[in-house]
């Protein structure tokens, strides 16, 4: 594995924790959000035993879902050409650069021209900003949904009062 491949490695795990960062906000968004419809419906349908574990298991359910989810998405294998790929699209000062050596890396015949070629450095490859390749417009959205489903879980407590708290705890645990 070449210097460049250990670095693209490198960088692949970077993005992987960026974007599973990114997924377990709407994560935590989405479950907060199913806690106050289940709460709704324990507090409307008044369920006993059997009910109440049907609406855990959903909340169950969907917790081990999004697990599964976010650990699909950090242990995403992407090929060196592929992260040089994204690099290049998101960074298109790199001008093919990083995608033409790591494809001409894999040659089996490689001339005096193209040896030369890969020994030297990407331009601008070592001062990218990779810390712009998080999405922060999508992160002040997901963050907007977490403070939205928290509101939602928070204020009928105030308005119905021990009923609400009552039907959280029975969700959560029936």
């Amino acid at each position: 594995m070449s210097n460049l491949d250990h670095e693209l490695k490198q960088i692949n795990g970077k993005i992987n924790r960026w974007h599973t960062f990114e997924h377990l906000i709407f994560a935590v968004a989405t479950l907060l959000s199913a806690w106050v419809a289940l709460t709704a419906l324990d507090v409307w349908l008044r369920p006993r035993f059997y009910g109440r574990i049907a609406l855990s298991s959903v909340l169950i359910l969907l917790a081990l879902s999004a697990l599964g989810w976010l650990i699909r998405v950090l242990n995403h294998k992407r090929s060196p050409a592929a992260v040089a790929a994204f690099l290049e699209k998101k960074f298109p000062q790199l001008d093919n650069h990083l995608i033409n050596r790591v494809l001409f890396a894999c040659e089996s015949s490689q001339s005096s021209w193209l040896k030369t070629y890969l020994n030297e450095g990407v331009p601008g490859f070592a001062s990218l900003p990779l810390s712009e390749i998080k999405n922060k417009k999508l992160r002040k959205r997901g963050a907007a949904a977490i403070a939205a489903a928290l509101l939602a879980l928070i204020v009928p407590a105030f308005v119905l009062g021990n009923a609400w708290t009552v039907a959280m705890q029975r969700v959560a645990n029936p």
